[in-house]
């Protein structure tokens, strides 16, 4: 995938991460009780923080960010600086490109259309035991871990 197509696509849940932890997106531990998009846009952003050189435009753009989240200037910074860091290291690209697979397949499982009635519960694409699963919007609620 081409490095500023992927930066575009992991820009929203990269920003929910930074709304929600601000500047601490950036070093935080996993949230297993945290919002799903929200921790996967944590681990894409820790993923190029970690492998980005210089680091320093990345951390700006980050602070810019937090300090003022409704700035599409600081929205369109981020998505550069990530494009940059993307366009660098392909390694990277494998790696975030997996991540954003990983919040697409959530997103879709936890889709209304995505789910259907069964008589064990809600049955969702690619689950072989819907029975064993929690049931109805509580597997999409936050609290679905991967």
């Amino acid at each position: 995938m081409d490095p500023h197509e992927l930066a575009k696509e992991v820009v929203p849940p990269v920003k929910k991460a930074v709304d929600t932890y601000h500047t601490a997106a950036l070093i935080k531990d996993p949230d297993a009780e945290g919002d799903p998009v929200a921790e996967n846009g944590r681990e894409i952003l820790q993923a190029v923080y970690w492998r980005a050189q210089p680091v320093e435009p990345l951390e700006t753009a980050v602070d810019d960010l937090a300090t003022s989240p409704g700035d599409d200037d600081a929205v369109a910074e981020l998505r550069i600086q990530i494009g940059k860091a993307l366009s660098a290291d392909e390694t990277l690209v494998e790696q975030v490109s997996k991540l954003n697979d990983e919040r697409k397949q959530q997103l879709s499982a936890c889709s209304p259309a995505a789910e259907k009635p069964t008589a064990n519960g809600v049955e969702r694409p690619g689950r072989r035991r819907p029975e064993a699963e929690p049931r109805g919007r509580e597997a999409c609620d936050g609290s679905l871990q991967r």
